[in-house]
Formats: structure tokens, C-alpha cells, sequence
């Protein structure tokens, strides 16, 4: 876990509390000054966080309201409003961190340093900064965590600020954790320990060895990391810590199924996802049901570890909170699991009853040959009684051929009921990608709106940017739509009609020729919307900056370097980035948004000079990433 907080797992607020919590409602109530009211409802959100994240949320929304409007009155309690709002902004990103809302998470940690900053308050400012990295962490960005994470120690030891040291030294090991620098991981980790053992601070402790576990487990050492993950949930236990219960089951259920003992993994897994759905914990859900159907996977039990998969798929979608694409995801594999096991029945029914019907008739075949044999051999007499028999015998071959026939009728009517619902299900597919395409196509036309009503330059870029961005996903979908093969995409096509789409956006610069290398090569959804964003983000760039007199070469060449192994290459002939500029520390939203994609393809982007600009897109197709996770 990258933050550890005193909060536990959503539940019913102890009876003790509440009655806390119901006195403090009763003075908000009668209080007579907002000094009063603010200082209530702090001690009432500070009560109700452990247990009530919504009513949490909005105590925390009310204290910033009446900070705010007593701080714009300037009167003699400024300071204290100021100091509330600050500590109340801090407080409100936990609360939308644990929840998984990133980016409401990090707006109020950043006001919240800003009211510090102002209030020359720099004891609490290392904690803003814990939790900025641990939502870059979360969002992806190493650098930027790790550059937080760097701040809240050094803070942190320059206040004496013990457990947010802790906290920061914890979270600098799960950087270089996720960076593959286990020594320098564990180092941070036992540092940790060392730390929450002088403050007494068990749940810290449960927290460290947790971590200390999960860096054994990656080095390959299961036996040593189970040690360290039964010492955290002993400690949870004890203290009754039901949200570090949830990590530290889910990771002891990992080891177990690595050293092939499911039952055990079983029983962790389950009892990781108790606890997350008693706290409707998106990423404790995301992480216990992934367990499971890997667990019911070994075990041979498809069916439950497909239900398991798709609960696993809803949880982490739902921390992303992109609502299309968990729907199109859960559809394709619900569609391609059942086709194949409708698949399978009908071919193993066709096959048992084909076999049956040609051992039948042999069988019947080689009956008639012996009684003709019979009756030739043996005299008149003999004849007359077996011309009885034979005809016995000739009605029920007709009776086994009626069944056969009977039987064959049936096998050619499943299959046509067969060919019709793959046939429903391609048009649905079909359906699918164009509904998604016509929901793009309204958000760039409100993006289009917005821009209308714009005046400042810069908010007006970033709002072309955001409107190319839901075009290009828009012009994979409407692709996928108008093809045969609805769930691949021929890139060639594409980067064509995506360039002629971004020309279009820079009317000056009509003397730019664009040249395409991608032959023969088609990529799944899974792999075309993410690359698709890159290139958009790259030609837009391109466009901008690398062509000042409108005329020039733009190039795009896509090959298969290996089976499932690509490179991408956007190169073009302008004046190029300058000599100075890294682009590994770029901090524009777009270059940003390439290296993330590109970590998320399992590839790497490079950037050169090389007579221009010359960007280097590595990745692994939806196969080969599934293959190596």
C-alpha cells in the first residue's frame, strides 16, 4: 500500500461516537459564531472519516465554505479560518484519495500546501506532499512521486517530523519498488520499521512488513515474504486494522498460490474480498477478485473464475471511472467466452452424433451381409423363416435410419441457430462501436462549444487538444464499425485518414507531405485506442512546431520487429526539440500522456534528433502483454 492513514474499513460508527457525533451536531446547531460551527464540524468529520467516507465529504465541504466566506470578510479570525481551510484541504484529499478520485484528491492537497505556504505553517506541509506522491503513484508518474516523496523527507527532517518521515521513507520504497530497485526498496522499507517501532505505531509496523514481504515475493523468495506477511496480518489483526486486513490477506493469497497450496490462497482470497465489499474499496475489489480467478483457474472451476474476472474487471474500471469502455470490455469477453463454449458444445453434440449414427449404420450393414449369407446357404425352409426375421430386421434399419436422419436434422438446425446469434452478436459489436463513436463525436461537438466562449489562449489549447484526442478514439471506433473484422483495425488506414484529420486542423500548412509505412498490419482495439492517442498527441506536435514556413515531410512507419513485438516511428524533417531538452522529464500533458500510454503497452517511447524530430514507439500487442503479466 503506497499511503498509509488511520482510517478503517467502512462500517457502522461505534455507538460511542455517534453520540460524539449527534452533541457536536446540536452545537453546529445553536452556535452563535462560524469559529464555533468550524470547530464542531472539524471534530465531527475527524470522528466519522474512519467509518463514513460520504458524510465525511460533506462536513469537509461545509468547513471550506464558511472558511471561505469569513476569510474574503478579513476579519479579526482570518489566521484561524485560514489554518482551518488549510488542514480541512488536506483532510478532504485523504478522503477523495481512499476513494480513488485522483484528481479531486490532488486539487485539494495543492490548496491546502498553498494556505500552509502562506501561513509559513511547515510542519504539516510534508503530509500534503506524502499524499501528492502517492496519487502520482497511482496515476503512474514515478518521477513526479518520487520528486514528492523527496520533499516530504526532506521537510520532514528538517521539522523533526517523525511519523510523516515514516510515512515519506515508506513511500520512496514503493517507488523504487515499482522502479525494480528491490535493494534500495528494502533499505527504505526497513528504515520504516525501524521508525514505527521507536513510535510504537503498530499499525505503521503491519504497513512495513507488508512491504518488506511484497519485496521477497518479487525477488522470487516466497517462503521468506510469507514470513513478513503473516507477521502484518497478525499485527492487523490485533488491532483490529480491517482495511490493512484486506492487503495483507490478498498478499498472503498471492504467495499461497504461488507455492501451489490453493486452498490456503482460497481462503485469503475470500476473506481479502469480505472485507473489501463491508468497505466498497475499489481497489481492495480490483485486487482479491483478480486473486480468486486465478485461484478457481488452477483449481479447474471456469465458470466461477470467470465471474470472479469480470468483478475484477468492473473494480478497475470503476477506479478509472471511463464507464464506456468497462462496458464495451465486459461485453467483448462475456461474448467471446460464451462463443466459445457455445462453440465447443455444438461441435462435441455434432461429433458424438455423427459417430453414433455411422456405428449404427455398419452395425446395420453388417447384420443384413450375414443374415443374405445365412439365407443363401441354407434351404427353402430355412429361407421362408429367416424372410421373416429379415424383414423384422429391414423395419428397424428404416426405424434407425428415420432416427439418423432425424438426428443429422437436428445438429444442421443448431448450427444454423448457431451461425444466427454470431451473426446478432457481430451486429451488437457493430452497434457498440458506433454508438461509442456517436457519443465521441458529442463530446468534441461540447468541446467545440466550450471553445466558442473561450478568450485566454492557453485554456483554449488545452481544449483543441482534449477535442483531437476524443477524435482519434472516435475514428477507431467509426473504422471498426464500417470493416468486416469488427475487432481489429487496419493501421494503414487509419494513420491516413488520422492525418488527414489533423491537417485539416492547421489550414496553413497545406505543404506538408505525409508519407505512410504500415502495410499488412492490424491491431486489436486494446492496442489501437492507447497507440492511436500517441500518434495523435505526436502529429499534433508535429504540426505545431515543426513546420513554420507550412511546408515539409511528416512520416509514420509501423513494422512487426517480432511476433507481437512492434515499433511505431513518427519522424519529420523540421528544426527539431532543442539540444538541451530531455524527454524523459517532459512536463507537458501530452509528452506525459506518451510515455504513460506507452508504459501501459508494456514499450517504452525514445526520442532523437535526427535531421527533425524522430519519436520511437515501442510496444507489445493485447496477446503478448496478457502472455507477460
Amino acid at each position: 500500500m503506497v499511503l498509509w492513514l488511520s482510517l478503517h474499513a467502512q462500517a457502522q460508527v461505534p455507538a460511542d461516537r455517534q453520540a460524539k457525533v449527534d452533541s457536536l451536531e446540536q452545537v453546529v446547531l445553536q452556535a452563535d459564531t462560524d469559529t464555533l460551527k468550524v470547530k464542531a464540524l472539524m471534530e465531527q468529520f475527524a470522528l466519522l472519516a474512519p467509518f463514513d467516507t460520504e458524510a465525511t465529504e460533506l462536513l469537509q465541504l461545509q468547513v471550506l465554505a464558511i472558511c471561505d466566506s469569513a476569510i474574503q470578510q478579513n476579519g479579526p479570525d482570518k489566521e484561524f479560518f485560514l489554518s482551518s481551510r488549510a488542514r480541512t484541504h488536506g483532510a478532504l484529499g485523504v478522503t477523495y484519495y481512499m476513494v480513488a478520485k485522483h484528481i479531486e484528491a490532488q486539487e485539494q492537497e495543492l490548496a491546502a500546501l498553498k494556505d500552509y505556504e502562506a501561513l509559513d505553517e511547515r510542519f504539516p506541509m510534508a503530509r500534503c506532499y506524502v499524499i501528492l506522491g502517492a496519487i502520482m503513484k497511482e496515476e503512474g508518474d514515478l518521477e513526479a512521486a518520487m520528486d514528492y516523496h523527496q520533499q516530504a523527507r526532506r521537510l520532514s527532517e528538517e521539522t523533526n517530523n517523525t511519523a510523516t518521515l515514516a510515512l515519506a521513507l515508506n513511500n520512496i520504497g514503493t517507488v523504487y519498488f515499482d522502479q525494480d530497485s528491490l535493494r534500495q526498496s528494502e533499505q527504505a522499507f526497513q528504515a520504516t520499521l525501524e521508525l514505527y517501532k521507536t513510535l510504537n505505531q503498530e499499525r505503521g509496523q503491519g504497513v512495513a512488513y507488508l512491504n518488506l514481504g511484497r519485496v521477497k515475493s518479487m525477488a522470487k523468495k516466497p517462503e521468506e515474504a510469507l514470513e513478513y506477511f503473516k507477521q502484518s496480518l497478525q499485527i492487523r489483526e490485533a488491532i483490529n486494522d480491517r482495511q490493512g486486513l484486506i492487503y495483507s490477506h490478498a498478499r498472503l493469497g498471492d504467495t499461497y498460490l504461488e507455492l501451489r497450496q490453493l486452498d490456503k490462497a482460497r481462503f485469503h482470497a475470500l476473506k481479502s474480498l469480505e472485507l473489501a465489499q463491508e468497505k466498497g474499496y475499489p481497489r481492495g475489489l480490483r485486487d482479491a477478485n483478480e486473486l480468486l480467478s486465478k485461484v478457481y483457474e488452477q483449481e479447474g472451476n471456469t465458470s466461477a473464475a470467470l465471474a470472479a474476472y469480470k468483478q475484477f474487471i468492473v473494480a478497475r474500471d470503476s477506479m478509472l471511472n471511463e464507464e464506456n469502455i468497462r462496458a464495451i470490455t465486459q461485453a467483448e469477453y462475456t461474448y467471446k467466452y460464451e462463443a466459445e463454449l457455445m462453440a465447443d458444445s455444438i461441435q462435441n453434440a455434432e461429433a458424438q452424433k455423427a459417430i453414433k449414427a455411422e456405428l449404427a449404420l455398419q452395425e446395420s450393414e453388417n447384420k443384413q451381409r450375414t443374415l443374405l449369407a445365412w439365407v443363401l446357404s441354407l434351404g427353402l425352409v430355412v429361407t421362408l423363416l429367416l424372410g421373416y426375421g429379415l424383414f423384422q430386421r429391414y423395419r428397424k434399419v428404416q426405424a434407425q435410419r428415420q432416427t439418423i436422419e432425424m438426428q443429422k436434422a437436428q445438429v444442421e438446425k443448431a448450427l444454423d441457430e448457431l451461425s444466427q446469434r454470431e451473426e446478432e452478436k457481430a451486429l451488437l459489436l457493430k452497434e457498440i462501436h458506433h454508438r461509442v463513436k456517436n457519443n465521441l463525436q458529442v463530446v468534441s461537438s461540447l468541446l467545440d462549444l466550450q471553445s466558442m466562449d473561450l478568450d485566454n489562449q492557453e485554456a483554449l489549447a488545452a481544449v483543441t487538444d482534449g477535442q483531437n484526442r476524443v477524435k482519434a478514439m472516435a475514428l477507431i471506433h467509426e473504422k471498426l464499425y464500417q470493416n468486416e473484422d469488427i475487432v481489429r483495425l487496419d493501421f494503414e488506414d487509419y494513420v491516413g485518414q488520422l492525418m488527414k484529420q489533423t491537417a485539416a486542423i492547421f489550414p496553413g500548412k497545406g505543404g506538408v507531405t505525409q508519407v505512410v509505412n504500415a502495410r499488412n498490419i492490424e491491431l486489436d482495439i486494446d492496442t489501437a485506442v492507447p497507440l492511436g492517442l500517441i500518434l495523435s498527441e505526436l502529429l499534433t506536435n508535429a504540426y505545431k512546431y515543426a513546420f513554420p514556413d507550412g511546408s515539409g515531410e511528416l512520416e509514420v512507419s509501423l513494422t512487426e520487429t517480432e511476433p507481437g513485438k512492434y515499433s511505431m516511428i513518427v519522424r519529420d524533417n523540421g528544426p527539431g526539440l532543442p539540444p538541451d531538452f530531455d524527454f524523459r522529464k517532459a512536463k507537458s500533458l501530452g509528452l506525459k500522456l506518451v510515455r504513460r500510454l506507452s508504459r501501459q503497452l508494456y514499450g517504452q517511447a525514445v526520442y532523437k534528433n535526427d535531421g527533425g524530430s524522430c519519436f520511437d514507439i515501442t510496444f507489445l500487442d493485447t496477446s503478448l502483454r496478457k502472455a507477460t503479466s
